[in-house]
């Protein structure tokens, strides 16, 4: 190039991949694995950035008090999700704590895709546009079932009470 580089290979996509709580997401994604493309699953990074000495991990102890530990110093998560999807108040605390960290491995991993020449990543992200993350994508596919059929998958899979289920979807 003009200033003596290398050339510009071609810009890496990035897809985004959205959608409901136990809408198929996760199917989605492994068949877009199975295809190659290199997957960044935000709810792994989520568990990531709350790992026992870590900042998010402080701050969600702090919002929602010791008895959100395991024995062994992690979080109880089902704990966590069920004070945090029952009080607004929570969940709001629950996002502060994780959405910024969150954000920084998120940007750091697109950065070693690119650094790995990928030609496209996919971001498997339930809150892709709640959080402001499509502006990123070069597309979007959003993932959705009917409401009763999400209900349902969240009861089968995860043991939810039909008001567990509800306040989920």
């Amino acid at each position: 190039d003009a200033l003596g580089g290398t050339q510009s290979k071609a810009a890496m996509r990035v897809v985004g991949l959205t959608g409901g709580i136990a809408c198929g997401k996760s199917s989605v994604s492994s068949v877009a694995a199975s295809l190659g493309l290199r997957i960044i699953d935000m709810d792994e990074i989520a568990r990531r950035v709350v790992a026992p000495g870590l900042p998010g991990h402080r701050a969600l102890v702090a919002a929602f008090g010791p008895s959100v530990l395991r024995a062994d110093g992690s979080l109880d998560r089902a704990k966590v999700g069920k004070m945090a999807f029952s009080d607004r108040s929570k969940r709001k605390a629950l996002n502060s704590a994780t959405h910024r960290p969150m954000l920084i491995q998120l940007l750091a991993e697109l950065g070693a895709a690119l650094g790995a020449n990928e030609s496209a990543v996919l971001i498997d992200a339930p809150l892709l546009y709640e959080t402001g993350l499509h502006w990123l994508c070069a597309c979007v596919i959003v993932v959705r079932v009917a409401e009763v059929t999400q209900t349902a998958r969240l009861r089968a899979r995860d043991g939810f009470t039909a008001e567990e289920a509800a306040q989920r979807v």
